[in-house]
């Protein structure tokens, strides 16, 4: 059996086993990435996540004593496995590496030692989820070590292979105006991404801000104990302040109660709660 899998140059073939034996090196890649990624998740919840308390139990009305609870603003995890994917792709596609992969010296190449297209790039992370499972890339670490070319399932299913920069630079080498014009779109996507994130977090960010209050009992849910459903409404918003109507029905009392909950706009941190406008419960 071919266990080169058809690699159309001997002289690729001749090298290219040694060349794959990057594990530590790929393993540190994948720190660094990880880091660079676990920053760029950061700035996003804290534009667009929604609190959730994450140990502890919050306390209902009635109980007496001192609580505490920790809490987090995370994103939903459709958008961790969408800014995951997007963040290896882009960088695969247009540089063939990650920033990680840079700094150690890496790079993703098709399996013939060419520059590794778009398609490819995007099927090798769309299944890196797999690759990941079930925790620190277990999955893609036992393929990996069983494949005599070390790839991961999303490298078997793409045709790519990591090797170091040395071993494939003459081949994969990009004219300057090439790397100018990757470089323009890599920073124009940074830029859209930027500003999308901000007009998105401007007008989609203060129900999710809410839903954190009712998550996590504060503001108008400070007093309300267990609330299974809320109505919010915008009342108004100027500049930097905008104020929501937010209604809901107490079990313990039964009561109907309404009110206005105020969200201050900081720059590069989105919506903020500053206060409340008052508010009125009836049975």
């Amino acid at each position: 059996m071919d266990i080169t899998n058809n690699l159309v140059r001997s002289d690729w073939v001749t090298k290219v086993y040694s060349a794959v034996r990057v594990e530590g090196r790929r393993a540190l890649a994948l720190i660094l990435d990880g880091f660079l990624l676990s920053l760029l998740v950061l700035w996003l919840s804290s534009l667009l996540g929604v609190e959730q308390v994450t140990s502890d139990t919050l306390p209902t009305p009635g109980m007496t004593g001192v609580f505490s609870f920790n809490s987090s603003r995370n994103l939903e995890w459709y958008w961790l496995v969408l800014v995951t994917i997007s963040y290896f792709t882009a960088q695969e596609a247009l540089f063939g590496v990650t920033l990680g992969k840079r700094v150690l010296g890496l790079r993703v190449v098709m399996k013939d030692g060419s520059r590794i297209t778009w398609q490819a790039a995007l099927i090798r992370n769309l299944l890196r989820p797999i690759d990941a499972f079930p925790y620190i890339y277990l999955v893609g670490a036992i393929a990996m070590f069983n494949s005599p070319l070390r790839q991961r399932i999303g490298d078997r299913v793409a045709y790519t292979l990591v090797v170091p920069v040395e071993a494939v630079a003459a081949q994969v080498s990009l004219s300057l105006t090439q790397k100018c014009t990757r470089m323009g779109v890599f920073t124009l996507g940074v830029a859209l991404l930027f500003v999308a994130t901000l007009v998105m977090s401007y007008f989609v960010q203060p129900t999710r801000i809410i839903e954190g209050l009712h998550n996590t009992r504060q503001g108008p849910f400070a007093n309300a104990g267990n609330v299974p459903a809320y109505g919010v409404r915008e009342l108004s918003r100027s500049g930097d302040t905008t104020t929501y109507e937010v209604t809901y029905h107490q079990e313990q009392p039964a009561r109907n109660c309404t009110f206005e909950q105020q969200l201050v706009w900081h720059n590069f941190s989105g919506w903020q709660p500053s206060g409340g406008g008052g508010g009125v419960c009836t049975p």
